[in-house]
């Protein structure tokens, strides 16, 4: 809930969106741990722009969840690199005594996985304004 800055309303939508996901998974062929589930939806709602940039470099996720910078890092890796909050967040491994791989999403089966599945949420004019300016800069 930190994440979504303890609002009630954010909350009752990630769970909304999470139970949403979680029926539709099976249709789609997608099985992954409801805890990765949760955090991808969380990324989703708290950073939407994220989604867009996923739909331009999709091994970007993969690439900010592990610890190893790539040899040649782009622009939108940086940028995303340089959000303490969100790197704190995507590399979290989960509440203490709990298995980390059950919240990992620097697995490339479970990035492609949730891609297959995504994600609803809205992306203000503003926030998509920012980044197709990002894509030209």
């Amino acid at each position: 809930s930190r994440i979504l800055d303890g609002n009630p309303r954010r909350i009752a939508q990630l769970i909304n969106l999470v139970r949403l996901q979680r029926l539709l998974a099976p249709a789609l062929g997608v099985i992954v741990e409801d805890r990765q589930l949760t955090k991808w939806t969380a990324v989703a709602l708290r950073w939407p722009v994220f989604m867009l940039d996923l739909t331009h470099e999709r091994d970007l996720l993969r690439q900010l969840a592990t610890i190893k910078e790539p040899d040649n890092p782009s622009a939108r890796f940086r940028q995303w690199r340089d959000i303490p909050e969100f790197i704190e967040f995507v590399r979290s491994p989960g509440p203490a005594g709990e298995n980390p791989n059950g919240y990992n999403l620097s697995d490339p089966n479970v990035v492609i996985a949730l891609l297959r599945l995504g994600v609803a949420v809205p992306i203000s004019d503003e926030d998509t304004a920012r980044a197709r300016a990002r894509e030209y800069s």
